[in-house]
């Protein structure tokens, strides 16, 4: 998925399900960040320091060159899910992997349950810091549909047609698997036609249970508003269309303005740069200057946007790597 699911439809489905506007800001920012947050950052507490106070953590790369250690932690836990093979779509070729991606499945939502719950105690103790864990495990969650029958590492499972690209995730595919509204042939299953629009709205309909769970655990209950948010979004996707090139991004684009009540345009730089400022530091060791982020307030860096979310980022990779431990370990990778 891209930025209209991750962003604008996420943004929706949030605040359809109780969110306020600034929690549904949290939650889909986080969510689309994922995809952008792809080069680690040192951050100092001052310009002169030599060890930074706080150090990233990827959750995206387009680097496939990285080593093996590097990619696992990254594609199979924010993008691609290893799911429940029983339920994996029936391939021509009759073969399985462990690390096949599945949508909704157990593994996701044992995932999504425990981002819920842990932002569910925050909340209740005065902390909003958990809804930005929400928002990058609803990345992971729901790119189970868009990447299901693909894997999060290199292997011909993931091949398709006679295209040269690295089979890696979907690179075989293109972005036909993200794009809104799209239709298209994954010529690899029994059954290859796929249609996006099933596959999104299912995506959204399973969020939306999962958010409105979360308000349930925080002691609220909203009413079930699934069937006007559905109607919304049918509208906005209108009639599938195929081909390699993305159609009516734009038009469904302000359409989810429209819809998401003060929901503001993303900006990938926006919190890094509320929260850090990049300096030119001269290095006497060097003899010339280094570029440094430096926080612009030290003693209140943990409440900041960009903080929390790279926060919400390591504590989605360990408790990803741990309930999908079974799954690589069947697959002898190490992670």
């Amino acid at each position: 998925m891209n930025i209209e699911f991750h962003y604008w439809i996420t943004g929706l489905i949030a605040q359809h399900a109780g969110f306020s506007a600034d929690e549904a800001r949290i939650i889909a920012g986080s969510s689309q960040l994922v995809d952008d947050n792809d080069f680690e950052i040192n951050v100092f507490d001052h310009e002169n320091d030599v060890v930074p106070s706080y150090t990233s953590h990827v959750s995206q790369t387009m680097n496939i060159l990285l080593p093996r250690r590097d990619i696992m932690k990254i594609y199979p836990l924010f993008h691609f899910l290893p799911g429940d093979q029983p339920q994996a779509s029936p391939r021509k070729d009759g073969t399985t992997h462990p690390l096949n991606t599945t949508p909704n499945s157990s593994s996701a939502n044992k995932i999504m349950q425990y981002s819920l719950q842990s932002a569910a105690s925050k909340y209740k103790a005065g902390d909003r810091g958990g809804l930005y864990r929400i928002g990058v495990t609803t990345h992971a969650y729901v790119d189970t549909w868009a990447h299901q029958n693909f894997i999060g590492w290199f292997g011909d499972f993931n091949a398709i047609g006679s295209n040269l690209m690295p089979d890696i995730g979907h690179a075989d595919a293109l972005h036909h698997p993200d794009w809104v509204s799209h239709r298209w042939n994954d010529e690899r299953l029994i059954n290859p036609d796929v249609d996006n629009i099933v596959r999104f709205l299912l995506a959204a309909r399973n969020t939306y249970k999962h958010f409105l769970e979360f308000q349930k655990l925080i002691n609220k209950s909203p009413d079930d508003r699934w069937d006007q948010l559905e109607t919304l979004l049918t509208d906005i996707f209108g009639k599938s269309y195929s081909g390699d090139c993305e159609k009516g991004g734009e038009e469904r684009v302000a359409r989810y303005r429209t819809a998401a009540n003060g929901l503001a345009d993303y900006d990938d730089n926006d919190w890094l740069s509320s929260a850090t400022d990049l300096k030119r530091v001269f290095n006497g060791a060097t003899d010339d200057y280094d570029q440094k982020y430096v926080w612009r307030n030290a003693g209140t860096k943990s409440q900041t946007d960009w903080y929390r979310f790279q926060e919400a980022v390591k504590e989605h990779m360990i408790c990803a790597s741990g309930i999908l431990q079974p799954a690589f370990a069947q697959a002898g990778i190490s992670v």
